[in-house]
C-alpha cells in the first residue's frame, strides 16, 4: 500500500535522475585522460570480439602481465559495463555521448533501486 502512495514521488525522482545524468554527461565534449579513454577504446575493441576486452586489438608486442596498464588483456573493469558501452557505441557511433549513456541510464535506474531499498527499510 505504501509504495502505490509514493507511486508520484518515485515519477518525480525518477525523471529528476534522467535529467541529473543527461546533465553530467553533457558537461564535458571531450573523453577524460585516464579511465574513461581507456574504458572506450576497450569497448570499440570488443565490438568485434565480444568475449575478449583488448585494450589492442593486434599487438606489436608481448608485454609483461605485470603491466597492467600496458596489457594486451585489459581487465580493469567489469565486463557488463564494457558491453553496453560496446552496445551503445555500435547504436549510436563512436562518440563521446555514445560512450556515457549506459552510465547516465544506470544511474537513473539507480534511483529506482534506492528508493525500493528505503521502502523496505521504513
Amino acid at each position: 500500500m505504501t509504495l502505490l502512495k509514493s507511486k508520484y514521488p518515485l515519477i518525480i525522482l525518477f525523471i529528476l535522475g534522467i535529467i541529473l545524468s543527461f546533465y553530467a554527461i553533457s558537461l564535458d565534449d571531450f573523453l577524460n585522460l585516464w579511465d574513461e579513454r581507456f574504458h572506450a577504446l576497450v569497448a570499440k575493441n570488443m565490438i568485434g570480439s565480444p568475449l575478449m576486452p583488448s585494450l589492442y586489438e593486434s599487438p606489436f608486442i608481448e608485454i609483461a602481465s605485470d603491466r597492467w596498464d600496458h596489457a594486451h588483456v585489459w581487465l580493469h573493469k567489469q565486463p557488463l559495463f564494457l558491453w553496453q558501452m560496446a552496445l551503445s557505441l555500435k547504436i549510436f557511433g563512436y562518440n563521446e555521448f555514445a560512450v556515457r549513456l549506459p552510465s547516465a541510464i544506470m544511474h537513473s535506474l539507480l534511483v529506482l533501486l534506492a528508493f525500493g531499498i528505503g521502502s523496505m527499510l521504513s
